[in-house]
């Protein structure tokens, strides 16, 4: 019996010549294929015209607007030092009366009660604020919005701030700032949309840190001075008493000296200036 042949296979002639198919090349059907593609997206955007245009004036608009709601505030910066602390009176008195004369009256005569901690926390303390808000009337300064300033009183269709509102406000502003690299050194900063009221708070907060700190040092000078007197009356030691005299006279001097001077307990080394105009830094306008 024969075996069939598989079907469908067919013997190439010898004299037919073959070839490896051929990469696709271009043709002028390519070309064509392109430019309807083109009028298809032209067309498409002709139809949604309106839409594209639209969306590029809200783009415009919201420019506008976030550029609108920014502004430029001014940072204005003094550098402070605080000068070296007394002892206290009564504490050499503690160590007996006898030991008064092994003490210099340097100890009692150098001005100055303030540490870097104490000037830190002070500048930072809602008392001081309240004071230099209160001592230079700043409430209508703090909030130009509410104030009439035609009438010269707040405005009657808004809430009138209360002095707290005024305390958040300018502590909002202020920045106190100790350096790494330096244990006795203080920045006292204002950042306002006002370059030129930027530098007057600066100056307000050193004017009322300097009253705080005078005020203190006169009360704690006149009460060594009392109990000076009082120790007077107490001793027959003509050594002891002489010292204490001796004491008096720095303590009155102390006084006169505190009462004297601009700046008390500190010593500007870089004082506050308004910025100039150009050198602002855009930020976000807060809502109050």
């Amino acid at each position: 019996m024969e075996k069939s042949k598989p079907q469908g296979l067919k013997k190439i002639p010898s004299d037919v010549e073959t070839f490896p198919p051929q990469p696709p090349f271009y043709h002028e059907d390519m070309e064509m294929e392109d430019e309807i593609h083109l009028a298809d997206i032209l067309i498409t955007l002709l139809k949604h015209k309106f839409l594209i245009i639209g969306m590029v004036l809200l783009a415009g608009i919201a420019a506008v607007i976030f550029t609108v709601g920014r502004q430029r505030t001014y940072r204005s910066e003094a550098t402070i030092e605080p000068t070296t602390q007394n002892v206290k009176i009564q504490q050499a008195f503690s160590m007996g009366g006898s030991n008064l004369s092994a003490i210099s009256d340097e100890q009692f005569t150098l001005g100055g009660s303030g540490s870097q901690s104490s000037i830190f926390s002070e500048l930072n303390s809602r008392r001081l604020a309240a004071r230099v808000i209160e001592t230079n009337k700043l409430m209508p300064t703090l909030f130009p919005e509410k104030w009439d300033h035609e009438k010269n009183r707040w405005k009657s269709d808004v809430p009138q701030p209360s002095l707290q509102d005024g305390i958040k406000a300018i502590r909002n502003l202020l920045q106190v700032e100790t350096p790494r690299k330096s244990k006795n050194i203080i920045s006292v900063a204002i950042i306002d949309k006002d370059p030129k009221m930027a530098k007057r708070l600066v100056d307000y907060y050193l004017a009322a840190l300097s009253e705080s700190m005078r005020a203190q040092v006169l009360r704690d000078t006149r009460e060594n001075i009392r109990f000076l007197k009082e120790q007077l009356t107490k001793t027959r030691d003509p050594l002891v008493v002489e010292k204490i005299y001796a004491l008096l006279a720095s303590k009155v001097e102390r006084e006169t000296f505190a009462m004297a001077q601009k700046y008390f307990g500190f010593r500007i080394l870089d004082p506050p200036i308004a910025p100039d105009t150009n050198k602002g830094t855009s930020t976000h306008r807060k809502r109050d």
